[in-house]
Parts: structure tokens; C-alpha cells; sequence
């Protein structure tokens, strides 16, 4: 039960026959460019339109899919997120309540591996009851 180690070194090769190849490279003519007037006016919108803004119930849906592989779970579950927080956009921002729902939905999923929940969209509602909500609307 011997256990042997192979060490491999690499040596540079010595080359001193050949001399080193310098070329002299031409830039091509301008002819050869495409003018900007035969870009088709299709492929400048589908440019300018490629990026599309995340929206909260697909950051929502991307978290819960990683534990949840019920559409309907996980649909219920941002129904639930979004009759908490209706009450809330006036007073603070979008990002900041989305990060709480996140919150409440990552302590739900986390609850789910230590202990058997047998109502995930009424564990998610007590959670973010207390996540999302100010104390004083409890």
C-alpha cells in the first residue's frame, strides 16, 4: 500500500536554427467595411431591445424554483407575498420589500429542511407576517 508520487518537469527547448518570423501585416482597405446604411432597421430593434428589466415576481420565482418544482406552490407563495406588501409601497421602496419577501421565503425553505411543515403557504404567511411587516401592523 505504497503510495509513489511522479514529478514531470517541463524544459524550455533551445531553437536557435530557425529566425524569429516578423511579418509585415497591411490593414485592409476601407472598401471592405459594411456602411452603417445597409444595416436592415429589424436587427437595430432586436439590438436595442435585448435587455428586459427583472421584475420582482421573477426574482421571487427564481428563488423558490430551486426548492419547489410546484408552479402553483410557488404562485401561491408570491400571492401570499403580495397581499403582505400591498399595504406597504407607500412607505418604502420596492427593492427594500422585495428583499424582505425574499427573506421570509429563504427562512420558509430553510424551516422546510430542518422540520416537517405540512402547510408551506401558511408557514410562508405567519413568516413574512413578522419579516415584512412593521411591528406595529402586527
Amino acid at each position: 500500500m505504497l503510495q509513489t508520487v511522479n514529478a514531470i518537469v517541463i524544459l524550455p527547448t533551445k531553437n536557435d536554427t530557425e529566425p524569429p518570423i516578423t511579418q509585415h501585416v497591411t490593414p485592409a482597405p476601407a472598401d471592405f467595411v459594411t456602411p452603417k446604411s445597409l444595416i436592415i432597421l429589424k436587427q437595430k430593434k432586436e439590438i436595442k431591445n435585448t435587455y428586459t428589466p427583472k421584475t420582482p415576481y421573477d426574482t421571487f420565482k427564481e428563488r423558490a424554483a430551486c426548492f419547489i418544482s410546484n408552479k402553483k406552490i410557488i404562485q401561491t407563495l408570491y400571492g401570499i407575498y403580495r397581499a403582505q406588501t400591498v399595504s406597504l409601497k407607500a412607505a418604502f421602496q420596492p427593492e427594500d420589500i422585495l428583499k424582505s419577501g425574499l427573506q421570509s421565503l429563504t427562512i420558509t425553505l430553510q424551516a422546510t429542511k430542518q422540520k416537517t411543515i405540512r402547510n408551506l403557504p401558511g408557514y410562508f404567511n405567519g413568516t413574512s407576517k413578522s419579516c415584512i411587516s412593521p411591528p406595529f401592523m402586527n
